[in-house]
């Protein structure tokens, strides 16, 4: 059995900044890519710096999955891929593809034309961002699940399943 190593990127005794990176099987796949809005400066990030320390990010993570549409799970995201560069494979699930962006450019009008804040993600990057999505229908059977294992946390999460290969 392939060992499996789990590093939080983000949140991992906070809420927000949700990002999780797993490695099995010689697969590096991130969980979720949030922000965390009680910041304004580089602690609304993920430290994807456990990552790279610069540089391209692509060659080096196999998949990135958005688990539902939460600022907290997607709103780095735009950051991620069109600030810091990463052109790999993201998915998420059609209701978190059709609600991310409205709230990514919500949160962006707060914060820059409101808060004034310069060095952020604009509606062009979100844009940009969201054509790099792919929409992957994950099937859950809630009978089959004890009940702490379903999902009730909002639409658009479930419980997924990926082959590694």
């Amino acid at each position: 059995m392939a060992a499996i190593r789990v590093v939080p990127l983000g949140a991992g005794q906070d809420v927000g900044r949700s990002c999780v990176l797993v490695s099995i099987g010689g697969k590096n796949i991130m969980f979720d890519c949030g922000m965390h809005m009680g910041y304004n400066d580089e602690r609304r990030f993920p430290d994807f710096s456990y990552i790279a320390k610069s540089g391209p990010l692509t060659s080096l993570l196999d998949a990135v999955i958005i688990t539902h549409f939460h600022l907290d799970h997607c709103g780095a995201l735009p950051y991620f891929s069109e600030m810091r560069g990463y052109d790999g494979p993201i998915y998420m699930t059609f209701p978190t593809k059709a609600i991310c962006p409205i709230l990514l450019e919500d949160y962006r009008k707060i914060t820059v034309e409101r808060k004034g804040e310069t060095d952020f993600f604009t509606s062009k990057m979100i844009k940009d961002c969201m054509k790099k999505v792919r929409v992957k229908f994950y099937h859950v059977c809630p009978w089959l699940l004890p009940p702490l294992l379903q999902p009730t946390h909002t639409p658009g999460y479930d419980v997924m399943r990926f082959p590694i290969s």
